[in-house]
């Protein structure tokens, strides 16, 4: 009987803990980004820490701690640089100014719709086979 105890509740962890994710993508051009207010750059920030930076040049700076300094009208923080073929030139503290941004892109992972369908068909099953083990007689 505990063995069977033990089996149904790793089970339901395992059929609980299931969550998918979707990718969000959001792209600003520099003049949009640089009108936000400081709570949007804030839930941004929150949201995703990464900020990529595509240049007009075609390089990119991928940042992993950011903030916008509005006397500079720059991005200033700690990133990396890659060349328009993706090869790693530098890695450091970067200033890059918005004049030669060509757009700016955050990511962010979201729960899927589907995974909250999940998690209620889980939950039902779990009370099924809970139901069916204590029907069943011992061990």
């Amino acid at each position: 009987m505990r063995l069977r105890n033990i089996l149904l509740i790793i089970l339901t962890i395992f059929m609980i803990g299931c969550t998918f994710y979707q990718l969000k993508r959001e792209i600003n051009l520099p003049g949009t980004f640089q009108k936000m207010t400081q709570p949007q750059l804030d839930e941004k920030k929150t949201k995703s820490p990464f900020l990529k930076v595509h240049m007009k040049n075609g390089n990119l700076y991928l940042f992993d701690s950011w903030k916008i300094d509005e006397a500079k009208s720059a991005i200033v923080g700690n990133a990396t640089l890659f060349s328009p073929t993706r090869e790693v030139i530098s890695k450091g503290q970067a200033t890059v100014s918005l004049d030669g941004v060509a757009l700016i892109e955050t990511n962010f992972l979201k729960p899927s719709p589907a995974s909250t369908a999940l998690k209620i068909v889980s939950a039902i099953s779990a009370v099924i086979l809970t139901l069916l083990f204590i029907s069943l007689p011992g061990e």
